[in-house]
């Protein structure tokens, strides 16, 4: 066995055709990477040229939902109000198997960096059973369970659009816990720009589909808010159908077994499940907690619940590129634990760090200083919705104070799921969500009118993710991430070679 001082290590090209690598002496890189903040491996450069696409890619995605809303304030205010309302709720079904469906991406950059190249396509199919299992699951939900809405006490005007929203767009969600599979495996292998262009096809789609739809054209009657979550649902299947095509496609099919690894896995979807369960119980907890603050303040007042949606769609502009940033960091990560180069996992996090909160701190100020600039497109400059519109001029003013602290608290997430330590997390969100619930309603309960309601509620929300931000930087700080990982090194390869990857 050859001197570790002296021995090559492996150091992927994030934009290679899955395993383009280059040779680098493991003691320069770390010794070097000091001086070398944007060009070392793991630097500012690589991190950068990992996420951009991912940032893009969730941009796109946050641009689907923003056209909806978009579209519909010019429509209808109570149509807005219950898109929102509807789907909060949706994401609480669907929450659970994205979370777990996405942690695949945890398995492939760990199986990359291994050099257990054959595992990927097996554990990429692990996920997609989970997702075909989802489809006639989320219909049959869409159709039986709208009756929800009926115990929010919610006008009847709303709930009427609430439940035509929640029944189609549930239609798409099983197809979507699919799609997120395969992009794990685009992610985790580090060919974002695959993921970009795909999810900005779907997007373009969704965004002209979200115009006709809604207001009509033609022989195509206007549908209002079923013609946003048509236009939603047609983009998602849209999106499975690009990946399927380019899975198909893909030259290094074969060499991930991405065809061969279709069996059903027991042991490993039991794997699987061990680390991905956690985070799936982590996004349904997390969600189901803005789900219900949401839908309090639709209890509030339509004005109340219509001005939150415009300043959580004002908030999108400086949390989506976060969570982009925060999948590449999760994938780098990953990638450099398979290898066992823990420095360069540390490297990755500080510098994602530094970007983050550089980004989120220039928000910060704009929402605080110029709120204006981001509720007005959404219709104040014409009048549609004044009333909204000035109380969610000053509802970003808690966007402000909490905006830093939630690119942390994402960030801190990201590094720890790629070391698997979803198990934390999930426990995590379960005591801060419970006191952030339990405290909101119980003070909102002591004051009569709707403005102390609201702005208690909002003051929960924020330390609720001030709590996050500093219980995951303390977690990650302890290092016990470092000696984790959701892989097993003695795999062997489906050829039953074992992996030449030094590790």
């Amino acid at each position: 066995m050859a001197d570790p001082a002296t021995s090559v290590k492996l150091a992927l090209d994030a934009e290679s055709q899955g395993s383009l690598p280059r040779l680098v002496d493991p003691g320069d890189e770390l010794t070097m990477g000091r001086r070398r903040w944007w060009r070392g491996v793991c630097g500012g450069r690589e991190v950068l040229t990992l996420a951009m696409p991912l940032i893009i890619s969730t941009l796109s995605f946050a641009l689907m939902h923003f056209c909806n809303r978009l579209f519909l304030t010019w429509h209808s205010t109570l149509s807005v109000a219950a898109v929102v309302q509807a789907g909060a709720l949706s994401w609480v079904f669907y929450s659970f198997p994205l979370g777990v469906a996405m942690f695949a991406t945890t398995f492939v950059a760990q199986y990359h960096g291994a050099g257990q190249l054959s595992n990927i396509g097996r554990i990429v199919w692990q996920a997609i059973w989970i997702g075909l299992l989802c489809v006639p699951l989320f219909i049959v939900t869409g159709w039986n369970l709208p009756f929800i809405f009926e115990r929010l006490g919610h006008s009847s005007n709303m709930l009427r659009e609430e439940q035509i929203y929640f029944r189609i767009v549930l239609f798409g969600l099983g197809a979507a816990t699919i799609a997120e599979a395969l992009t794990a495996y685009f992610i985790g292998t580090g060919r974002t720009r695959v993921v970009m262009v795909v999810n900005g096809s779907a997007s373009a789609l969704n965004a002209l589909l979200d115009y006709v739809l809604i207001f009509g054209i033609g022989w195509i009657p206007s549908l209002g808010i079923a013609g946003a979550a048509w236009a939603t649902t047609i983009s998602i299947w849209f999106k499975l159908m690009l990946y399927i095509v380019l899975c198909v496609w893909a030259p290094e099919a074969r060499q991930h077994g991405l065809w061969r690894g279709r069996r059903f896995d027991f042991q490993l979807t039991q794997r699987f499940l061990r680390f991905g369960a956690p985070q799936g119980f982590h996004f349904l907890l997390e969600g189901a907690a803005i789900t219900l603050f949401i839908m309090l303040m639709g209890a509030i007042s339509e004005k109340a619940s219509a001005a939150t949606a415009i300043a959580f769609s004002a908030n999108l502009v400086a949390f989506v590129p976060i969570m982009g940033l925060g999948t590449a960091l999760t994938t780098l990560v990953g990638r450099e634990i398979g290898r066992k180069r823990i420095a360069l996992a540390e490297r990755a996090t500080r510098v994602a760090l530094t970007i983050g909160i550089a980004y989120a701190s220039v928000f910060a100020v704009l929402y605080f200083s110029t709120p204006v600039l981001f509720v007005g497109m959404h219709g104040a400059l014409d009048g549609l919705v004044k009333p909204e519109v000035e109380t969610a001029r000053w509802m970003l003013k808690f966007v402000a104070a909490y905006c830093v602290f939630d690119a942390i608290q994402l960030l801190f997430q990201a590094a720890l799921k790629g070391a698997g330590d979803t198990t934390f997390i999930m426990l995590t969100t379960i005591i801060l969500s419970a006191l952030f619930v339990i405290s909101g309603i119980f003070g909102a309960r002591q004051f009569e009118s709707d403005l102390p309601k609201i702005l208690w509620w909002w003051w929960m929300l924020t330390a609720w993710i001030v709590g996050l931000s500093l219980t995951f930087g303390w977690r990650f700080a302890l290092g016990k991430w470092k000696s984790m990982t959701v892989i097993e090194r003695s795999v062997v390869k489906s050829s039953g070679q074992e992996s030449g990857c030094p590790a």
